[in-house]
């Protein structure tokens, strides 16, 4: 859930930003905040789904490591 809120505000804030009229280095280092954070996100989505498609629970999988 948190994932796709994280990639839902970014989407939406990454175009505001875009076309907003920012110097090009205000909008260059939010473009890498949303793209580190998008990455992020589907990487740990992934992770969960890994492990539960291993039989383990969510919770598990944090005290597993």
């Amino acid at each position: 859930m948190f994932a796709a809120w994280t990639i839902g505000v970014w989407a939406v804030r990454a175009v505001q930003i875009a076309t907003a009229g920012h110097d090009a280095a205000f909008v260059a280092v939010h473009t890498a905040l949303a793209v580190v954070s998008t990455v992020l996100a589907v990487w740990a989505v992934q992770d969960v789904r890994r492990g539960l498609d291993r039989g383990s629970s969510p919770r598990s999988l944090s005290s597993s490591r």
